[in-house]
């Protein structure tokens, strides 16, 4: 008599019919979350993917539209009051998140003549490129750095994907700038047509010279002076340029490489 009971306990914990499975499963996760666990198969195409995954979105601001609102800003807060008068450029794919892509942050700063921003500092690193007016006390000036491309690109030295492109160094290690930033400066000549490439790195461009299109998965931005656009990682593109044209550049590519994790594709697809 026993062995009967037994027996019908094993099949009555036997599996049946799909629907009771999943009955079955169900109530298996809500007990494991009580103790703050959760099944890694559930989420397993998410977290270990294919290829790198981004919620980042190409897009691109154009300067008339920047400084129109940005100026307007001027006559609302006062730069004491804002203590940073900045307009975030957040990207359409992270609204809420104040991102430009998935690692980096990019906003607009208006300063009037006679203000002066209050100092500050912060753990994150910064790079601060001047679209309109002067007065950075330590920079890499572009008067210094354009002639540099230019004769790169005279002497022929332009690569197919990126033109002729120069990274800024530490002036201290010869590495980037900062360590989680680095920062470049690219030439390309009027008609470049460029190779398709794509790298696990997003990265902020801003249009210093020129006129042009950057497609990104299909998708043409097109740029010309001072106008800012993002191509997030692991995307598809190709620069081509109306007039010779330069782009100012800077991504998270030295924070992946700290960390072992960037890839770039200089295939054709």
């Amino acid at each position: 008599m026993a062995s009967a009971t037994a027996s019908k306990r094993a099949e009555s914990k036997a599996p049946g019919p799909k629907h009771n499975i999943e009955a079955m499963r169900q109530a298996y996760y809500e007990r494991i979350a009580k103790h703050d666990m959760t099944p890694l198969w559930k989420v397993m195409k998410n977290v270990v993917t294919k290829e790198p995954v981004t919620r980042c979105a190409p897009v691109v601001w154009h300067y008339d539209d920047i400084k129109r609102l940005v100026m307007e800003s001027g006559a609302l807060i006062t730069a004491e009051e804002a203590e940073r008068r900045v307009l975030i450029l957040e990207n359409p794919g992270m609204r809420g998140e104040s991102k430009a892509t998935n690692t980096l942050f990019a906003g607009v700063q208006m300063i009037l003549p006679g203000e002066v921003a209050p100092a500050h500092r912060h753990v994150s690193s910064a790079i601060r490129f001047v679209l309109d007016g002067d007065g950075p006390v330590i920079n890499y000036t572009y008067a210094r750095t354009r002639p540099i491309i230019e004769r790169m690109m005279k002497a022929g030295d332009v690569d197919k994907c990126h033109g002729a492109r120069v990274r800024y160094a530490n002036p201290i290690n010869g590495g980037p700038v900062l360590p989680t930033m680095g920062a470049n400066l690219a030439l390309f000549p009027k008609g470049f047509k460029g190779e398709k490439y794509r790298a696990t790195d997003g990265t902020i461009f801003v249009c210093a010279e020129g006129q042009g299109a950057t497609t990104v998965d299909g998708k043409a931005l097109e740029w010309g002076p001072n106008d800012v656009f993002v191509v997030p990682p692991w995307k598809h593109y190709s620069h081509r340029a109306g007039k010779e044209s330069v782009l100012f550049s800077i991504s998270d590519r030295p924070a992946q490489e700290a960390l072992g994790i960037w890839r770039e594709d200089t295939g054709t697809h």
